[in-house]
This record gives structure tokens, sequence and C-alpha cells, in this order.
């Protein structure tokens, strides 16, 4: 994340990474529709949990503590990673 300021008329604008994939709830319920879930699948939901919990430690770690304050589904992106696995990412 960063900033930028328009030199011309001083607004000031943020930046944000793009970030592509689908958000937690449209992952869950896709996880859920599905028969029969494959090993990959199921490790795949976990990986996920564990990327959000991590993620919220180590915001909760920085002195002072950084509080997200807008956990929701919409604020958590999920994508996959070269080996198809899922990786969640705290917007």
């Amino acid at each position: 994340h960063a900033a930028a300021i328009d030199p011309s008329s001083g607004d000031l604008a943020t930046v944000f990474e793009l970030v592509e994939g689908s958000n937690m709830g449209d992952f869950v319920v896709g996880v859920h529709e599905r028969p029969k879930r494959t090993k990959k699948q199921e490790f795949s939901l976990m990986k996920v949990l564990v990327d959000i919990g991590s993620a919220l430690k180590y915001l909760h770690s920085m002195e002072p503590s950084i509080v997200h304050a807008d956990i929701k589904h919409n604020n958590i992106k999920v994508t996959t990673n070269y080996q198809g696995i899922a990786c969640a990412k705290l917007l």
C-alpha cells in the first residue's frame, strides 16, 4: 500500500495492490457445493484459515498493534499459488 499526492491539485490518493481471486464467501460456498472434496481441496481450505490467522498474528504483533477492524468475507481474497493451492490475503 502507498499514498500518492497529485502535485497540481494537492489531492491525496491511496494506492492498493490489485489482488485477483474470489472473496472468502464465494470460496467457501464453492468448496462446500462439491459432493466429495479431494485431499488437495481439504488442504486448501485449511491453508486459507492458517493464512488468515497468520496475517492477524502479524498485524497484532506490531508495535503498536494494528487492528484490522473490518474482517468479513468481502475483505479476504482467495487466490491460488503456482501449485494450485489456495492462498488467502486480508484486504
